[in-house]
């Protein structure tokens, strides 16, 4: 195995240290269970300070029950429609890496994103109350030792901290 200092040296890389986050993912390690959690509790903070969500009250429920969402309504300006689109886009991101609970309510409201109204930008608001609202939802990748190995354990399920 070729050590470390000599690949760096050779690739003319930079040692930054052992990665707390990485591509929107937090990975936090707790050393004495030997378990790795990869949570994105940040990106979700970061989400809402970004649209002056942060101090919104949470909710629990991505989209209240009997919500119809139609073509119908107040067409958004195209200022706030591009507002939509990236909003829609930060949630996906947030969809596809630890969020599948919002997962219905995202193949609705991507439907939109051509034409969207008022009331489709106050469900994708919604969405993003949700992500301050629940537990933080994150991956437990838990190692197991045996005999003086180590091995992880991946086909952990989501897990709710």
């Amino acid at each position: 195995m070729i050590q470390r200092h000599i690949w760096l040296r050779n690739l003319k890389s930079k040692d930054l240290g052992v990665a707390n986050v990485f591509v929107g993912l937090r990975i936090f390690r707790d050393h004495i269970q030997y378990t790795i959690y990869i949570d994105q509790a940040h990106y979700a903070k970061e989400i809402l300070e970004t649209y002056g969500m942060w101090n919104c009250n949470p909710v629990w429920i991505p989209m209240s029950p009997g919500d119809i969402l139609e073509k119908k309504g107040d067409l958004l300006p195209l200022s706030e429609k591009c507002t939509y689109q990236v909003m829609v886009g930060a949630l996906g991101y947030l969809m596809n890496c630890t969020r599948p609970d919002i997962a219905f309510v995202m193949s609705r409201i991507a439907q939109f994103t051509s034409c969207p109204t008022t009331k489709h930008l106050a469900v994708v608001k919604h969405n993003f109350i949700t992500s301050r609202g629940p537990p933080k939802q994150s991956f437990e990748f838990k190692a197991e030792l045996r005999m003086g190995t180590t091995r992880m354990q991946t086909s952990s399920a989501m897990a709710l901290l």
